[in-house]
């Protein structure tokens, strides 16, 4: 039988313990990490490929078939270094707090005293609940397991079977299982159809749902309308614009999103839609030209200086972006305001 000392890893803790297992990204979007690659991570041989705040944040879901088949689900988030790669001595301390609280085996239902320890753990996290109803349904998605009671009516709603001023109906998790669901039902024809003609409440939680989500193109097309509509305005709404930004996030067509950078960049009163950009669409910016225009249209907001510190840590902990991010320090096409939150920046480094 393995002991603490042979278990280097949550992956071997995990098989030891006989159990199946899915690690998700809890991040900056949902998205699933493949065992292999969540192996590497652990064993610091790949970085972690979008860190929040210098953080790895990833669900594990478990069972094991030979005992009750229960589902137990752990939220972790652990530190990462400069180059995004695990600092394995905070796993190490998870998995020994883990293995004096459960043993090795976890065979048995966790009791409440167990579950206490467990949740005090500072690598345990709570995320939000918008996201933990989006990973119930990403989760039971994939595992091929019914969607929740709150499906129907959600389905009925953007339907139009209910009105849409009738919203107040509609449970977050069955917008979530919809946004899960888009080739089921004519799902996806509804929601297309839909989004013109919500009201804020439902299209904001709809926009949080669909950001984890592969789009089809007549939802895409529908959420980036309304995008160039805002954007359009003297005045946009920048809660509704950040919103459409991150539910338009994950569409498969690049040019659809940054088409509309450009109408977008022309604003300074939209801080929450450029740490939208940021966020969920971090995968945009690998382009120099797009990263520079970014960057000027940051600094030209409220506050545009302090805003362009806090984007440049972000990014910059981006491995993927890291260097592009670096260069863009040097760039000579940057603007007078731009070059002013650059030296603030290295100022505050150097004190």
């Amino acid at each position: 039988m393995a002991t603490m000392h042979t278990l280097n890893t949550l992956s071997e803790f995990l098989l030891q313990a006989k159990t199946q297992f899915c690690v998700y990204d809890m991040g900056r979007k949902i998205n699933k990490i493949s065992t292999d690659d969540f192996m590497q991570f652990e064993s610091a041989q790949r970085p972690y490929p979008a860190p929040l705040q210098r953080h790895a944040q990833f669900a594990i879901t478990f069972w094991n078939k030979n005992e009750n088949n229960q589902h137990y689900l752990w939220f972790l988030k652990f530190p990462l270094d400069e180059q995004g790669l695990l600092i394995q001595g905070t796993r190490n301390i998870f998995l020994n707090m883990v293995v004096e609280s459960l043993g090795l085996m976890l065979e048995k239902t966790p009791s409440e005293e167990q579950q206490e320890q467990l949740a005090t753990n500072p690598y345990v996290f709570k995320p939000s609940t918008d996201k933990v109803a989006m990973l119930n349904a990403v989760i039971n998605r994939d595992l091929m397991r019914p969607e929740s009671k709150y499906y129907p009516t959600a389905h009925n709603y953007f339907a139009n079977k209910l009105g849409f001023e009738h919203w107040q109906e509609v449970g977050v998790q069955g917008i979530c299982d919809i946004a899960a669901r888009l080739d089921r039902d004519n799902n996806a024809q509804h929601i297309a159809a839909a989004l013109p003609k919500l009201p804020t409440e439902p299209l904001y939680s709809l926009c949080l749902a669909l950001e984890h989500e592969a789009l089809p193109t007549a939802i895409n097309e529908a959420i980036a309308t309304l995008i160039s509509q805002e954007a359009a305005l003297a005045t946009p709404n920048d809660v509704r614009l950040s919103m459409l930004i991150r539910a338009l996030s994950s569409a498969p067509a690049q040019g659809l999103r940054t088409d509309l950078y450009p109408a977008l960049f022309k604003h300074n009163n939209i801080s929450q839609t450029i740490v939208a950009l940021a966020g969920r669409c971090w995968h945009d910016l690998d382009d120099e030209a797009r990263l520079l225009a970014f960057f000027e249209a940051a600094v030209q907001q409220q506050q545009g200086q302090e805003l362009f510190i806090y984007l440049f840590s972000d990014l910059v902990a981006i491995p993927s972006l890291r260097n592009k991010v670096l260069a863009m320090l040097r760039n000579p096409n940057r603007t007078n305001t731009l070059g002013s939150a650059i030296g603030l920046l290295f100022r505050q480094q150097r004190s």
